[in-house]
């Protein structure tokens, strides 16, 4: 029978690599990470990240020793899972659980509450009552509810909807989760060079809408100093109408999230490299008889060398990326320059096209892989000596002048920390685990 501890799916990617001693690592941390550990680090407001850690790298195929550094490098930020003796006490109910939401000593009963949920009606129904139902409230985070549902983990479920439980959410105004309506359906359309959803506006068409609204702009001037807290605070309170803090909740978009950023700068990523290396070449020469060179870029095949890179790396960020990175690859690689979904404004003829942003109608599939490489020169190949970067960019979207800084610190260099081409030392902790 299966137990609530074991990954009993495989993940989206299921690289090589994955072995049955990885497997147990994994499922072996998880599920003392569970039951002994609270969702909040000892740095306050930051979430347990194990988790999705060890998945992100375990389907990337990493090894068991690297597993097994993940969790070492994070004992000292951990939490009991009983931040007092007391939070024992507390029972939930069905009649009593929205009166803990927001209350971080109920993470232990909200954890026992929907693992016996779980247990009793299954995953299914319970983000059904839960999460869908007209009742519920779901304010929080989603990530480890995304990853417990993808490996068929059903203690990470219920871990998942007790963080949610706990968390205070961003202001419930942004967030209305009503499907688009009727009149925005868009009939697809097969040309290869238009192609646009099936139901309701592209993400690409989306950021149009908010890139070309006044009423959205960001709050003046542009601060890099200010945490994504404090410009969400800073809009909240601007002089505009509430319908216009509401708009963005229309396309159900945190507009204050960093992972759209590179998608609205298209021309910038294309003209990155399709064939991103390590700072360190091969230099060796292959038989002849070899059918290629990888120290040619026309023969060079680079995901093997990031993946490898990046299965190390200290900072969780990377590898989570990585994995999203890998999969797009996986399902959009083959996709010609203007072929993305909404790389066109829909309902135009095919003789009238217009790009939704510039530089769409030349993004195609490498741009993946260029994304990927140009994460990996600005973070640091660590594996190849380079000293890992700390500072996981989380520069504003909508001003100007943050594309600036990033354009900067693309271009800056690496220096190399030793003369080993692997040096274990800088993969050993970041900056968020030295400041606990």
């Amino acid at each position: 029978m299966s137990s609530p501890y074991s990954l009993d799916r495989k993940g989206l990617l299921n690289c090589p690599g994955i072995s049955p001693a990885s497997k147990k690592i994994t499922e072996d941390i998880i599920r003392y990470d569970a039951d002994e550990h609270h969702c909040i680090y000892r740095a306050p407001s930051i979430h347990n990240h194990l988790s999705h850690h060890l998945l992100a790298v375990y389907d990337l195929g990493g090894r068991p020793s690297i597993l097994q550094n993940i969790e070492k490098r994070r004992q000292t930020m951990q939490r009991p899972i009983l931040l007092d003796p007391s939070d024992k006490d507390i029972i939930l109910t069905d009649e009593n659980w929205t009166q803990y939401l927001d209350n971080p000593n109920a993470y232990y009963g909200f954890v026992k509450f929907f693992s016996t949920s779980i247990r009793n009606h299954g995953v299914a129904a319970t983000l059904e009552q839960y999460i869908f139902s007209d009742r519920a409230r779901d304010e929080g985070k989603m990530i480890i509810r995304t990853y417990g549902i993808e490996f068929g983990h059903d203690q990470l479920v219920a871990t998942g909807l007790a963080m949610g439980a706990v968390t205070k959410p961003f202001p419930a105004v942004l967030f209305h989760y009503d499907n688009p309506p009727a009149g925005d359906v868009v009939t697809n359309d097969s040309r290869p060079r238009n192609r646009q959803p099936s139901r309701g506006p592209s993400l690409l068409a989306l950021l149009k809408d908010i890139y070309d609204s006044s009423q959205l702009a960001p709050v003046m001037p542009y601060d890099r100093e200010k945490t994504i807290y404090d410009n969400l605070r800073d809009f909240m309170a601007s002089d505009r109408p509430r319908e216009t803090r509401r708009i963005i909740s229309r396309y159900f978009v945190d507009y204050s999230s960093g992972e759209v950023e590179y998608e609205t700068k298209p021309e910038l990523l294309m003209s990155y490299s399709e064939t991103p290396r390590p700072p360190v070449r091969v230099s060796t020469t292959p038989d002849p008889t070899c059918l290629g060179d990888p120290a040619n870029d026309a023969d060079y095949h680079p995901w093997p060398d990031i993946i490898a890179a990046a299965l190390p790396f200290p900072d969780a960020h990377l590898p989570k990326t990585l994995r999203t990175l890998v999969y797009a690859a996986q399902q959009y690689g083959d996709a010609a320059p203007g072929n993305a979904i909404g790389a066109f404004v829909a309902g135009r003829p095919s003789d009238k096209l217009v790009e939704t942003h510039t530089g769409t109608a030349q993004m195609d599939g490498t741009i993946f892989v260029r994304a990927a490489g140009m994460m990996m020169d600005y973070m640091g190949w660590a594996t190849y000596g380079q000293k890992p970067r700390t500072d996981w960019d989380r520069s504003g979207l909508g001003w100007d002048d943050a594309w600036n800084d990033v354009a900067a610190s693309i271009g800056e260099l690496h220096p190399i920390e030793s003369d080993s081409p692997i040096d274990g030392q800088n993969c050993s902790e970041d900056a968020e685990s030295k400041k606990v």
